[in-house]
């Protein structure tokens, strides 16, 4: 009988075997870095196993961990002036995001669409004002994620395209 593992154990294993092979030195990435892996791959497992059971906190919990994932892992390949001015605003963008996501694909509550949509123009009007920051900053900085996370965009991809496809199905019936 062949045993089957959640996900959970997977990424157990993958943050042991990480941690294992940066001690000894064979890999180098940082701490910060595995974390981030970690993260991002644990949100967007527990956002689809939590939409497919319309558990709205789990959609809401999902998607936190993977921005908190991208955060992470933006911070520590590249650099930041002052990551403390971004703090607030980027908590209120990873907060409104996940409040939208998990308000308009579980069931639709127009306060919290309402909330959701102040926090993401509150932490992108401070991000504005606090930062210095120009649009071809923006644009460049963009285009070097697309490099450095290429293949967490097709997991992504794979992720949402599944969503939907379910979505569909789920609409059918």
């Amino acid at each position: 009988m062949k045993k089957k593992y959640s996900i959970d154990f997977y990424l157990a294993l993958f943050s042991i075997i990480a941690g294992i092979l940066k001690i000894i030195g064979v890999i180098s990435f940082s701490w910060a870095e595995i974390f981030s892996y970690v993260s991002m791959f644990w949100g967007m497992s527990m956002f689809y196993y939590s939409y497919l059971k319309n558990y709205k906190f789990g959609v809401f919990a999902g998607s936190v961990l993977f921005q908190i994932g991208v955060v992470l892992l933006s911070l520590s390949l590249f650099e930041i002036y002052n990551p403390a001015e971004i703090f607030i605003p980027t908590l209120l963008v990873i907060a409104g995001s996940s409040l939208i996501l998990s308000n308009l694909l579980v069931k639709s509550n127009k306060i919290i669409l309402l909330l959701s949509t102040f926090f993401l123009l509150v932490g992108i009007v401070l991000m504005l004002l606090r930062g210095h920051y120009t649009l071809n900053l923006f644009l460049s900085s963009v285009l070097q994620m697309l490099k450095e996370f290429w293949l967490i965009i097709i997991v992504l991809l794979i992720v949402i395209i599944i969503v939907i496809s379910e979505f569909k199905k789920e609409n059918k019936n």
